[in-house]
């Protein structure tokens, strides 16, 4: 192939990355940006003249729409300190007892107390491949022979002296 017929990856000259390492196709290195294709109509637009995404939508809504995917600089808010687990659920973070962290993440999932199972069984269990046994998280229903299929390696934490799993472990114990 020539010179003038390799691409460039986008991903690896944007970010300095790319997920597929050499296997990637494309040629990987550095220069310029290069920015990403113009967007296209978007056809529901087109058709009735609404978008359900509106402002959200990655498509152009008519001609003077370009405007929206320019990029523009972020502006930074200040960090909020941490909440105290110990304070209790009150305090000014409103956004964390409403299931919310008042970042825009997904909220964590409630904190067990004292070996409290979650409301939901362990599948693991059910195909009979549950390695957790009595530390599980989830319930086990039923009475299913576990089954730990092993693998030919040396369980490192075994040798160091902190493997959690025991008879139940993946690896050899050696």
């Amino acid at each position: 192939m020539s010179e003038a017929a390799v691409e460039v990856c986008r991903a690896f000259r944007n970010e300095g990355r790319c997920r597929y390492g050499e296997n990637c196709k494309y040629e990987h290195s550095e220069g310029e940006r290069i920015e990403p294709p113009p967007r296209g109509p978007c056809f529901n637009f087109e058709e009735s003249g609404e978008c359900e995404f509106g402002d959200r939508c990655r498509y152009l809504h008519g001609d003077e729409d370009g405007s929206r995917f320019e990029k523009k600089p972020r502006k930074r808010r200040p960090r909020k300190p941490r909440r105290d687990p110990d304070e209790g659920e009150g305090g000014e973070e409103g956004a964390d007892a409403e299931g919310g962290n008042g970042r825009g993440r997904r909220a964590r999932r409630p904190r067990r107390r004292n070996g409290e199972k979650l409301d939901e069984e362990c599948n693991n269990y059910k195909a009979g491949r549950c390695r957790y046994g009595e530390n599980c998280v989830r319930k086990h229903v039923g009475d299913v022979e576990q089954i730990i299929e092993k693998l030919d390696e040396v369980c490192n934490n075994y040798r160091e002296g902190r493997c959690t799993f025991g008879e139940r472990c993946r690896r050899r114990h050696e």
